[in-house]
């Protein structure tokens, strides 16, 4: 089996166009309504194929999901995902096709009261603030925030990527494809204490022990400096590919599971 990878161009040119419609016509099923299976079924039923989803849960949407119960006065809450960065090209050309409305999502509020170890502190303050932590900073640590110790750390990669482009990556993969976060900075000989406060601060606590080149990814390219959402719920997404598919397109499973 030939797999073609091809540009963001391609893809957006069969999102606005479609995919080449097909000479013979044949069944395909779909395990899932989530947005992947949503955008499959949609763009093969366009090109002409015969096609089903069958989805476990009764509802679609997958990882999105708006809730709007018990709220009343069109009032909502995000349980799942809320926020989409503005290079996500292909996800703002469906969300663009469907006439929906995005607003500028708030990633970071400096106002915002956090608490730690027990101290009630504005996360602006808590980003400067050194010494209230009571964790055990070094005396070179102690000089400098949690953000600019970050930024120290991956401006290396930074710079590569800016000198010689995409191609940077094989050689920064090759190198550090095996580390998780805490191991990076602990090579980079960050420590507890700072890990720690980046953890907290970077609400990064949770996720430790994943990939390294995966944040590295979304620091480099910057994806979470600009974020919107849709204005009046995700779920306006996962529903209009709905629309479409309804009837014998999407059958509703209790028996399979993702």
């Amino acid at each position: 089996m030939n797999l073609q990878l091809f540009d963001e161009t391609q893809y957006l040119e069969w999102i606005h166009q479609g995919l080449p419609k097909t000479s013979q016509s044949r069944k395909i099923l779909i395990a899932g309504a989530g947005v992947a299976g949503l955008v499959a079924g949609s763009e093969l039923k366009r090109a002409g194929y015969e096609v089903q989803i069958i989805e476990a849960q009764q509802r679609v949407g997958g990882r999105i999901l708006t809730l709007r119960h018990p709220f009343s006065d069109g009032l909502f809450a995000e349980a799942g995902a809320m926020r989409i960065p503005t290079n996500h090209l292909l996800t703002l050309a469906y969300i663009n096709k469907f006439g929906l409305k995005t607003i500028p999502f708030i990633n970071h509020n400096p106002s915002a009261y956090i608490f730690i170890n027990c101290k009630k502190i504005r996360m602006g303050e808590a980003e400067q603030t050194t010494e209230f932590f009571g964790y055990k900073l070094t005396d070179a640590e102690k000089q400098k925030s949690a953000e600019q110790l970050w930024l120290e750390a991956i401006q290396p990669f930074i710079r590569k990527v800016e000198k010689e482009g995409n191609s940077a990556w094989d050689s920064i993969v090759r190198e550090y494809d095996e580390y998780s976060v805490r191991e990076f900075l602990e090579i980079k000989g960050w420590s507890e204490a700072a890990i720690e406060r980046f953890g907290l601060l970077f609400n990064q606590e949770a996720i430790m022990n994943s990939s390294f080149l995966e944040l590295l990814r979304e620091e480099v390219g910057q994806y979470y400096r600009e974020m919107v959402t849709i204005e009046a719920g995700m779920d306006q997404l996962p529903n209009d590919f709905f629309g479409g598919l309804e009837g014998e397109h999407l059958v509703w499973s209790k028996n399979y599971r993702h």
